[in-house]
């Protein structure tokens, strides 16, 4: 029996212990340790934050640091690279600047060119054997196409208090044969600017005259209705008085005068 207590009495001390380690507070931390801790987490947190850049150098590159006297109160460290390092420096002075004079501006009812070397987007379109003229007709409609009652899945409407500017264009085969054209593919960006504002993105729709999405086969000679559509203000859509059409592609921009 007497073991027994002794026993007992030893596991009721080793929990008394235990039980009192439980309960300590965590310990205070200094001020410095604090601002470790918060640095390390920082840092932490950057590095996994895509937004936020390597610190670490670029593969091959060197960074020398001059020795510096600590006990010169006028002393400054100073990072030198090698002079070799300026591969991408010399790349970027190359590059030209772009200035508005470098941008073709065509007359689409004449054909000529107004600004710039050359109207990049007829040539685009000659190699291919079509040309692309302003057919003279644009609409400030609330729909298009208006009325259709046959399919109206295929109708585009503007928003409350807006219009649809439609501008119509002529797409036409000037090869001898027939030509299956796709304007999907060709990688052409439009935009529409009024009165000289700013410019307006040209829509995608479901429509099968699209400029964006047309896909069509057009015989020699055969002329097929492409339309242009951006939603405009109904003030915009009362005061028109110039139509800017911009066409960028691979190393061309051009700006259609259309009114």
């Amino acid at each position: 029996m007497r073991d027994k207590r002794i026993t007992v009495l030893i596991l009721t001390a080793l929990c008394t212990v235990m039980l009192c380690g439980c309960g300590d507070e965590i310990p205070e931390l200094t001020p410095s340790q604090q601002e470790m801790i918060t640095e390390y987490s920082a840092a932490l947190l950057l590095k996994y934050d895509s937004n936020t850049p390597s610190r670490l150098l670029p593969e091959g590159s060197v960074v020398s640091i001059a020795y510096v006297d600590p006990n010169d109160p006028n002393a400054v460290l100073v990072e030198t690279t090698p002079e070799t390092e300026t591969t991408s420096d010399i790349a970027v002075d190359n590059v030209p600047d772009v200035t508005s004079e470098d941008v073709s501006v065509t007359d689409v009812t004449t054909g000529q060119t107004t600004g710039g070397q050359h109207a990049g987007f007829s040539n685009f379109l000659a190699d291919l054997g079509v040309s692309f003229d302003y057919s003279g007709v644009y609409e400030v409609v609330d729909s298009y196409p208006e009325g259709n009652d046959v399919n109206p899945y295929f109708t585009v409407d503007a928003t409350d208090g807006n219009k649809l500017l439609v501008i119509h264009f002529n797409l036409t085969n000037n090869s001898a044969s027939d030509m299956d054209v796709n304007l999907n593919t060709l990688n052409l960006r439009y935009r529409v600017s009024l009165n000289g504002g700013k410019n307006k993105f040209v829509m995608t729709t479901l429509l099968e005259n699209d400029i964006l999405s047309y896909v069509g086969t057009l015989g020699s000679g055969q002329t097929e209705d492409i339309v242009a559509i951006c939603e405009i203000s109904e003030a915009e859509g009362a005061n028109i008085q110039t139509i800017d059409f911009t066409v960028r592609g691979d190393g061309f921009s051009d700006v259609m005068s259309l009114q």
